[in-house]
């Protein structure tokens, strides 16, 4: 008696018609598959208005021996909307932290406003919102100034915070709370 067998050209007709097609394209797609792999080696393209990691405007020892001077426009990454002006401090213990200078054209907030967007345990909460420090305790790491913390002006929370290197004079805030990060833009402002 002859068992049937899905490899015994007995088992089916039909799936001895359609073998022969099916090793055939199941050989295409692996071969396709393995030269697809083979040609992405290709250095990714960037896009556009990203922090440029790994390719410093400065040595990396210069970006932590002194503070960012200057002021900066605080913009999201998601959409590129002006938020705030900052401007950078570093106390006598090489501790960095950034307060608000000032409010761009284009920002939800004005010469008045207050911290409405603050916890009701924040110090600044109900407070005027210029010269509020939104950025406090970055010290010096190996990627950056790490191990901060930030009030998010956009979401109201407050998140760990590293200031890394950008293009040129631009920094970048990467703020985690639990597994969720985000990207805050600093640019560099021409003028006072």
């Amino acid at each position: 008696m002859k068992v049937k067998t899905p490899l015994s050209p007995n088992f089916h007709p039909k799936f001895t018609k359609m073998r022969k097609p099916i090793v055939l394209l199941s050989c295409v797609l692996l071969v396709g598959l393995g030269s697809a792999c083979e040609s992405n080696t290709s250095t990714p393209q960037r896009i556009p208005n990203e922090a440029a990691r790994g390719s410093h405007a400065i040595p990396i020892e210069q970006f932590l021996s002194e503070a960012p001077s200057g002021q900066y426009l605080l913009s999201d990454s998601r959409n590129d909307e002006p938020i705030l002006h900052l401007v950078f401090a570093m106390d006598s213990g090489k501790v960095l932290s950034a307060k608000v200078s000032g409010f761009p054209t284009g920002s939800p907030y004005k010469e008045g406003s207050l911290c409405s967007f603050c916890p009701s345990d924040h110090p600044g909460y109900g407070k005027v919102l210029l010269g509020l420090r939104l950025l406090e305790e970055l010290r010096p790491g190996r990627r950056g100034w790490i191990g901060g913390q930030m009030l998010d002006p956009t979401l109201g929370y407050r998140y760990l915070a590293d200031l890394e290197q950008g293009n040129g004079e631009d920094l970048s805030i990467v703020l985690r709370i639990g597994s969720q990060r985000r990207v805050l833009w600093l640019r560099k402002v021409q003028g006072p």
